[in-house]
């Protein structure tokens, strides 16, 4: 494992790759890796899960949990947020995970600033079939949320 010398200059589009154990799921889309001895914060990249205290945020929540939990994921990564999270696609073994949470309903598509036609069909089936979040007639979006509710949002 190389040291932090150049990990800040990912953003050119190079894609990198770490391994490591899920220590914690934040939320239903990020999670505390451990790799080695030092723990990264990884945010479902191109995903937007329902905040913590919005209607879904527990079951999105314990449904990542049920996925990552204690596993040992892959995590394919480009760049690092504003907050410093690694923004990463999620694997354990060949389940993209974060293609699981839009499929089963319980992300949205952060359409946004994620072009992915993947993840974009996924919504439109979960939303068809009433999955997960979309058993609700008009789930409000995380976005949503956060722009209505700024404090309690983090």
């Amino acid at each position: 494992s190389s040291s932090n010398d150049s990990s800040e200059e990912a953003s050119s589009g190079q894609l990198q790759t770490l391994k490591g154990k899920v220590v914690q799921v934040i939320d239903g889309d990020s999670i505390e890796v451990k790799v080695g001895s030092k723990e990264e914060t990884v945010h479902l990249e191109g995903i937007d899960a329902p905040e913590f205290k919005q209607e879904g945020g527990e079951e999105a929540t314990s449904y990542l949990k049920k996925l990552v939990k204690d596993k040992e994921v892959e995590v394919r990564w480009e760049k690092r947020d504003d907050f410093d999270r690694i923004l990463g696609m999620v694997y354990v073994d060949d389940n993209f995970i974060n293609l699981e949470m839009v499929a089963k309903g319980w992300a949205w598509h952060f359409a946004r600033y994620n072009k992915s036609d993947q993840l974009a069909q996924a919504q439109k089936d979960a939303k068809a079939a009433k999955l997960g979040l979309w058993k609700e007639n008009d789930p409000t979006a995380p976005w949503d949320f956060r722009k209505n509710n700024p404090r309690t949002a983090k």
